[in-house]
C-alpha cells in the first residue's frame, strides 16, 4: 500500500514539474517572438550614442530624439522609449546643469534642440566634420559651430568622456534663448510640428492620457508661458498647500500648549508640524513639475 502511495505521489510531482515547466516555455517562447519581432526592439540596449565627430553627434540627436517622439506620440513602451531618451542626452554637455531640477532642464534641452533644428538650416552631410576630419592630425580638430548659429559642438578634453564631441555646455545654458529665437521660423518639411508645446502644455506621465485628453479646449489657451488649466491646477495646489501648512501650525501650537506642564520631549507639535510643512512644499514642487507639468524654476 505504501509502495502504491509512493508511486501515486511520485506521479502527481513528476506531472506538476512537467506542467510547470510547459507553462513556462508556453509563456516564454511567445514572449521571445515578440520581442525579437516587435518594431522598437534593440538588439544592443547598452549601446551609447555615436559622439566620435560633430557629424556623428548631430546624426545621434536626430535619430534618437525622433525615436522617442515617434514612441511617445504612438503611446508604446517605456523603455524602447527611455533608451533613445537616454541617447539623445548623451550628446549634450550636461556637467553644468545643477541636480536640482534635472530632469526638466533635460527634457527641455531635447525638445529646445528638436525644435530649433526643424527650423534652421543644416549644412549637407558631408560639410559636416566627420572621423576623417576628426583623424586628421594636421588639422586638429576641437570644435564646430552649425553655420549661422551659436550652436556649437566641441571635443570634452577631461574627464570619463575626453574625446567625445558634444553640444556645448554654453549651448546648453543658452538653448531657451536660441528656441525663441526660432521659434517664429517655418518648420522645415517633414518636422514634427509643435513638439514643445506639446509636453509643456500636457499633463505629466503621471496623469492618465484619457485624463489628459479630457480637458476642455478653451483651457488649453496659453497665458504668460502656460496654460489656463495649468494656471487653474496650480491656483488650486497652492491654495490647499497654504491651508494644510496652516492647519498644521495651529495643531502643532495646541498639542505643545497642552503639554506646556510636561517634559520638553513632549513638546514636539511645532517642530513636527514645521517639518510636516517642509513635506508639503516639497510635494507641491512634484506636483508642479511632474502632474501640472509647468516649466518653471521652482
Amino acid at each position: 500500500m505504501q509502495l502504491v502511495e509512493k508511486a501515486i505521489g511520485a506521479l502527481c510531482w513528476t506531472f506538476v514539474f512537467v506542467a510547470i515547466l510547459s507553462l513556462v516555455t508556453t509563456l516564454s517562447a511567445p514572449m521571445a517572438v515578440a520581442q525579437d519581432e516587435s518594431p522598437g526592439f534593440d538588439p544592443h540596449p547598452l549601446r551609447p550614442a555615436d559622439t566620435s565627430s560633430p557629424r556623428n553627434t548631430l546624426r545621434s540627436f536626430n535619430t534618437n530624439i525622433n525615436a522617442a517622439i515617434q514612441s511617445w506620440r504612438a503611446g508604446e513602451s517605456d523603455e524602447a522609449r527611455e533608451r533613445s531618451v537616454q541617447r539623445a542626452l548623451e550628446t549634450f554637455d550636461l556637467s553644468q546643469v545643477p541636480e536640482r531640477g534635472l530632469f526638466v532642464t533635460e527634457i527641455e534641452t531635447l525638445l529646445f534642440m528638436k525644435e530649433i533644428l526643424d527650423r534652421i538650416e543644416l549644412p549637407p552631410d558631408d560639410d559636416i566634420p566627420g572621423d576623417e576630419e576628426v583623424a586628421d592630425k594636421e588639422k586638429v580638430l576641437t570644435r564646430w559651430v552649425i553655420p549661422n548659429t551659436r550652436i556649437a559642438i566641441a571635443r570634452i578634453e577631461k574627464g570619463p568622456r575626453a574625446g567625445e564631441f558634444l553640444f556645448t555646455a554654453e549651448t546648453v545654458d543658452r538653448l531657451e534663448a536660441f528656441y525663441e529665437d526660432a521659434k517664429d521660423l517655418p518648420y522645415k518639411p517633414g518636422a514634427q510640428v509643435g513638439i514643445y508645446e506639446d509636453f509643456a502644455h500636457t499633463p505629466g506621465l503621471l496623469v492618465p492620457p484619457a485624463w489628459g485628453a479630457a480637458i476642455p479646449a478653451w483651457s488649453k489657451t496659453v497665458v504668460l508661458g502656460e496654460a489656463l488649466w495649468q494656471w487653474l491646477g496650480f491656483a488650486i495646489v497652492a491654495v490647499a498647500a497654504f491651508l494644510l501648512i496652516r492647519s498644521l501650525l495651529r495643531w502643532g501650537r495646541r498639542w505643545d500648549e497642552r503639554h506646556r506642564g510636561t517634559t520638553a520631549l513632549m513638546r514636539f507639535g511645532l517642530p513636527l508640524s514645521v517639518l510636516a510643512g517642509v513635506v508639503v512644499v516639497h510635494g507641491c514642487r512634484f506636483v508642479f513639475l511632474d502632474v501640472l507639468r509647468l516649466i518653471s524654476d521652482f
